[in-house]
């Protein structure tokens, strides 16, 4: 699941570019789904926070779901 959130490669633009394949159709995709794949991310973020009854309500904020999304970000990149 968390896979199909991902964005699209940026590998597939440079293998397009490469090999003179559809690179502007390629970068559109990626523009799209980059601002969609943090939204999934929030969302099923959103589940699993509702599902999980031990959770306070406030825990549940959009601000506590971007510190998450934050942490992670600089755990990967790390």
């Amino acid at each position: 699941m968390l896979q199909a959130t991902m964005p699209v490669a940026v590998l597939s633009y440079l293998l397009a570019s490469h090999y003179e394949g559809p690179k502007d159709d390629i970068a559109a995709v990626i523009l799209v789904s980059t601002p969609l794949s943090l939204f999934a991310i929030l969302g099923i973020q959103a589940i699993f926070a509702y599902l999980n009854t031990s959770r306070r309500p406030e825990a549940w904020s959009l601000h506590s779901r971007l510190q998450i999304i934050h942490q992670w970000s600089i755990a990967l990149l790390a």
